[in-house]
């Protein structure tokens, strides 16, 4: 089977991490982080490994040759993110016309 790789950026913990979902489970896994996510730390499972910097302009650079639009997530997207699961834990839902997370359209 081939392989993938999804470049973000290294969270320092769970709570952060763009793979874990609204149910606190990582997508990766489809294991439960909510403890990790309390206790602000990555669990030794983590799928997530650092790469050097020239391999991720590698890997961009190749994205970018056939045809993909490459995104850094900004600390706005971040913020829109935070809101939209806190609004979500209430059981509402946030108008994404005007959100800039994109995370709805991921997931």
């Amino acid at each position: 089977m081939s392989k993938s790789v999804l470049i973000i950026d290294t969270p320092e913990d769970c709570r952060d991490c763009m793979i874990r979902d609204l149910t606190d489970r990582c997508q990766a896994t489809e294991k439960d982080v909510d403890e990790y996510r309390e206790r602000r730390c990555r669990p030794q499972w983590c799928p997530l490994e650092e790469v050097k910097e020239s391999s991720v302009k590698r890997c961009t650079a190749h994205l970018k040759r056939h045809g993909y639009i490459v995104l850094k997530y900004t600390k706005d997207m971040k913020k829109d993110a935070d809101e939209c699961e806190a609004m979500e834990e209430k059981g509402k839902s946030k108008d994404c016309c005007s959100c800039s997370c994109s995370v709805c359209l991921v997931q």
